[in-house]
């Protein structure tokens, strides 16, 4: 199969998500031989970035794209982008909770770490991106053929506010 994973979460200073990301990759890589691999990056990232050396001796294929993390532009981006290479992948494999708004793949998987900046209305800066945020994960549990939660604590809140 031809597998897009969707891993713009990782940055230079390593967050929680990004370091998710790149330890699944890297497992996947070193035990999955029989899969075709593309990771989907931030155009700026470093290239001494460890991720690129999983490549060296895999069949790995890096596309760097300046797609921000979360956010509007981020769906408009990453919406164009699937668009534009949707037959060329059977899955599309997102590292966060996230799928875009105006064009997902049929075969999507989305990655929930954590419902805290929902619980937490604080987290925001402006009223309406709790709306936003609330709505975008909504759309991407109903478009999602598979949820992976990093603990069973966000499974059953994720059981309990959507389910």
């Amino acid at each position: 199969m031809r597998i897009l994973l969707d891993a713009t979460c990782i940055v230079d200073q390593p967050t929680g998500a990004g370091f998710y990301a790149y330890n699944i990759i890297k497992s996947l890589v070193s035990t999955d031989f029989s899969n075709d691999y593309t990771v989907l990056v931030q155009s700026k990232l470093s290239p001494s970035h460890p991720i690129f050396s999983l490549g060296k001796d895999k069949k790995i294929n890096f596309i760097r794209k300046p797609i921000p993390v979360i956010g509007f532009k981020r769906d408009l981006v990453l919406s164009f982008f699937l668009w534009v290479r949707s037959r060329k992948y059977d899955i599309f494999l997102s590292f966060m909770p996230y799928l875009p708004i105006f064009f997902s793949h049929h075969n999507s998987i989305i990655t929930i770490h954590d419902l805290g900046y929902l619980t937490f209305p604080n987290f925001f800066k402006r009223p309406w991106y709790k709306i936003y945020f609330k709505f975008i994960l909504k759309h991407s549990l109903a478009r999602a053929i598979k949820i992976f939660t990093v603990s069973n604590s966000t499974k059953k809140d994720l059981a309990d506010k959507f389910l």
